[in-house]
């Protein structure tokens, strides 16, 4: 995995946070959206290729369309249907997702192949890992929306076929500017703080507190607003406590378990993840070192650390 030298590759992000109604992921919307943003990012790939500063990356990139079809307002969507980021069923559903988003738009892409042609990868079968099962062996595990068997069938239809129009779909690039325009969570990141950018509460946190405690919403809002966290407030129930637990209050090793679950060895995204495990100013260097042993045995590429207060200008909201 990982780009080749003078390779390019052509992000958009899905704002999960859009996608539930009543504690529920709207699964047929978010399929839509999935069609229709790899078919962007296709059309993005192909208008691209006489702009390239050199013809190495006009060259690879004819080869295997490479697109990173990643997401943002993860942390947004585990509040709105009132899971905690830390929780076991707060990664089974991140993971439930990410894996229906990345097995659609494989769909999608063979789909494409038929009516535009494949990559141009698809026509060499030698050293193409399409053409011994790569998907099936990838992907050998079921989540709640997509079956082992459902991408054994796939990965057998690529193989029989060879049509495929982009030799890998999704990654989790950090979002960083397009979450900020759609006022969500950045990527996989948990919330950073409990606050929007006009200074009041995030208004899907209103929402869920207004949701599990409606009597003392406006009293847990007040002192939650006073103190920069929903922690230790006594009217608000110790499981919704923990699902507003902002990146600075989570423990590191719940900052992996998400990123593994998703990026890992038997993750559900072709490429990497970026992300940064928030430390705070009394972390140690045997933290770190726990922190990237950890990350490495879950079959992580790459993992980051900030400890809090070593950057004299800092973002406190984000």
């Amino acid at each position: 995995m990982g780009l080749a030298e003078g390779e390019a590759c052509q992000f958009g992000y899905i704002n999960l946070a859009a996608f539930v109604v009543n504690n529920q992921i709207d699964y047929d919307k978010l399929s839509r959206v999935t069609k229709l943003t790899l078919r962007a990012l296709d059309n993005a790939v192909e208008y691209s290729l006489e702009y390239f500063p050199t013809g190495v990356t006009k060259e690879i990139t004819k080869l295997k369309r490479k697109v990173g079809l990643g997401i943002c307002g993860l942390a947004d969507m585990l509040i709105a249907c009132g899971e905690a980021y830390t929780s076991g069923a707060g990664v089974e559903l991140a993971r439930d997702v990410v894996s229906f988003i990345n097995y659609v738009s494989k769909l999608e892409s063979v789909q494409l192949a038929q009516q535009r042609g494949s990559c141009l990868a698809m026509d060499a079968k030698q050293d193409n890992a399409y053409f011994t099962g790569f998907l099936a062996k990838k992907y050998s595990f079921s989540t709640r929306t997509v079956a082992a068997s459902q991408w054994q069938t796939l990965s057998d239809q690529i193989r029989q076929t060879g049509v495929l129009r982009n030799i890998l779909t999704t990654a989790l690039p950090p979002t960083g500017r397009a979450s900020i325009i759609l006022g969500v969570t950045s990527s996989l990141e948990p919330i950073f703080t409990i606050f929007a950018e006009d200074g009041e509460i995030k208004k899907v946190i209103q929402d869920y507190v207004h949701k599990v405690a409606p009597r003392y919403a406006a009293r847990i809002l007040k002192e939650a607003a006073m103190k920069g966290s929903f922690q230790g407030i006594r009217a608000l129930p110790k499981r919704a406590q923990e699902v507003l637990r902002t990146a600075k209050e989570i423990g590191y090793s719940k900052h992996i378990q998400m990123t593994g679950a998703l990026a890992g060895s038997r993750g559900v995204v072709d490429e990497a993840a970026s992300k940064t495990v928030n430390l705070p100013s009394t972390a140690t260097v045997e933290d770190v070192e726990k922190i990237f042993l950890q990350a490495y045995d879950m079959g992580l590429k790459n993992i980051s650390v900030y400890r809090d207060q070593t950057k004299a200008g800092q973002p406190e909201k984000l």
